[in-house]
């Protein structure tokens, strides 16, 4: 095992390492920040890289925080995560975060209360490192697994949704061709096996590591599916392999062969988690984002008034920036459960021809995000244009 992948590749990791050094230099120009920290895959030792013909191919990005209480260098950022995209030949984003982000949760400059115990803190904390400066990442109090809440994984889920969806043709080939053909299809079948493991009390950092914990608990816990969990205990196997080491020879099936045998699937898991997290029984897709909506304003009667302000003003914000001004804009909820609320509707079209009803349900709980055309003529021809504009709104209320 490599020091950035599970490649045991010196030749890969002296590039990679040379990779970190330039981001680093690129950075310091211009500010002095407290750290900079490579997180996510490649911050963990797991990054995604396939080899071909002797070359490289990334599949996972760069992911850079650079700590410094200084909110004035998101520009930088921009210019410089296209720049370095360009220059390494790899996706890289860099991203701002206050020093204290791990022990503090803030609305703009004011501290509410401790930082919330979710995938991305325990992440950051556990398998990110320090590229530059101080090293507060190991110093910081470890964050305990077992505290995230076990819902965030049916966000988790909901956004891999929405990202293979934003990537997939109409027939279910990928769009991006930088990428595997497999790759969403591969992240959505993680998530799956991520979610339910966050429900058992289970989760972690590294993947490897989810790997061997699903496999062991597989048996026993799966009998809500079909078939007890073969198929998704074989796939998420192959996932976890495609991940370390991206091999296009663990998927010899069509792309869009996949999809369709493997969300009928996903929808079983996200049902299990609907019903066990949510409370929604018995579970229905026509009836789901009318139960889902209801449980998130219980949610929000929890919520003090400054993070209710807060998440309006984050809308108004997206909606400015969009150009787009949707009906629901001021509504109870923020317009990000609206988009949760359709999203799984249209997902779960893709995997069946009888979904006239669903999509005719999904087209309902959109109408708070924005004005859509008539309805089309042939199913085909409206899931397709719901899967775009559910996809765009999550984009733009969701994403980042």
């Amino acid at each position: 095992m490599g020091k950035f992948t599970a490649r045991d590749d010196a030749v890969l990791d002296r590039m990679i390492e040379g990779h970190m050094i330039r981001i680093v230099e690129a950075v310091l120009p211009d500010m002095q920040p407290a750290a900079i920290i490579l997180r996510g895959s490649f911050g963990r030792g797991e990054g995604s890289v396939a080899v071909s013909g002797g070359q490289y191919h990334f599949f996972s990005d760069y992911e850079i925080d650079v700590a410094t209480y200084s909110s004035g260098y998101r520009t930088l950022f921009k210019r410089l995560s296209r720049q370095l995209t360009a220059e390494l030949n790899v996706e890289t984003s860099l991203r701002w975060v206050r020093p204290d982000f791990l022990e503090k949760d803030r609305i703009g400059p004011f501290v509410t209360g401790a930082a919330p115990h979710n995938i991305s803190l325990y992440e950051s904390r556990h398998g990110s490192r320090v590229l530059f400066g101080d090293d507060f990442i190991s110093k910081s109090a470890e964050v305990d697994p077992a505290k995230i809440l076990k819902r965030d994984g049916i966000t988790l889920m909901l956004n891999r949704m929405a990202e293979s969806m934003m990537n997939m043709d109409a027939r279910g080939g990928a769009v991006n061709k930088n990428r595997d053909s497999n790759y969403w299809f591969n992240k959505t079948i993680l998530a799956c096996g991520e979610a339910l493991l966050l429900s058992w009390g289970q989760y972690h950092y590294s993947y490897a590591e989810r790997g061997r914990r699903f496999a062991a608990l597989a048996d026993g816990n799966l009998s809500f599916l079909e078939d007890g969990g073969r198929q998704l205990t074989e796939l998420f196997k192959r996932a976890t392999q495609y991940k370390l080491i991206p091999d296009p020879a663990l998927y010899p099936e069509p792309a869009a062969e996949l999809w369709q045998s493997s969300i009928p699937l996903i929808d079983q898991v996200f049902g299990h988690l609907g019903k066990e997290l949510l409370g929604i029984r018995p579970w229905n897709y026509e009836t789901y984002p009318e139960v889902y909506l209801e449980r998130r304003m219980e949610h929000k009667e929890k919520k003090n008034l400054t993070e209710d302000a807060f998440e309006k003003l984050l809308d108004i914000y997206r909606s400015v920036r969009a150009r787009h001004f949707p009906p629901g804009l001021f509504a109870a909820l923020s317009l990000d459960e609206y988009v949760y609320a359709s999203l799984p509707l249209v997902f779960h079209s893709l995997g069946t021809d009888d979904c006239a009803q669903v999509l005719q349900a999904a087209r309902e709980s959109m109408k708070p995000l924005g004005k859509l055309e008539d309805p089309k003529p042939e199913t085909r021809l409206e899931r397709d244009y719901l899967r775009q504009a559910i996809t765009w709104y999550w984009k733009v209320y969701c994403y980042g």
